[in-house]
């Protein structure tokens, strides 16, 4: 099966990558995973990344200000939150902040998962089609 998106998977805990891995597994996305916001940002620098999901709460620094630098430094990168618990201000710094297109509620399945990201590479798609496409004026 060809591989459509490359999706980086950035949560501390290792059993939710691990199964995000495998039920990802037969999906047309090329799966990576990073247990930290540090260990995802060298993998930004040396990958094209099409896809970032990633947890807000991590121990190290919160996903929307992880997000943040993704849209700072990969603004072609879609954007996408996980959480546990999503309060108001969270909710508030993931859009803000790091420009999310999806917001996913744990826990979710890898199907879920799949369509948001499908979901959020079709807008992408269409969004970029909107800017190449030539302007017509009306009569």
């Amino acid at each position: 099966m060809k591989k459509t998106a490359r999706v980086l998977f950035v949560d501390d805990d290792p059993d939710l990558l691990a199964a995000m891995k495998l039920g990802l597994r037969k999906s047309p996305f090329e799966i990576f995973t990073a247990s930290s916001a540090d260990e995802a940002a060298a993998l930004l620098r040396v990958e094209p990344i099409d896809v970032v999901v990633s947890d807000e709460r991590m121990p190290e620094v919160a996903g929307s200000r992880f997000l943040g630098f993704v849209r700072r430094n990969f603004p072609n990168t879609v954007r996408i939150a996980l959480t546990g618990q999503a309060s108001l201000e969270a909710v508030k710094r993931a859009v803000n902040e790091g420009g999310i297109s999806r917001l996913l509620m744990k826990p979710c399945s890898a199907a879920e998962v799949a369509a948001a990201i499908d979901e959020c590479l079709v807008e992408r798609r269409q969004a970029v089609n909107a800017i190449l496409r030539p302007r017509v004026d009306g009569p």
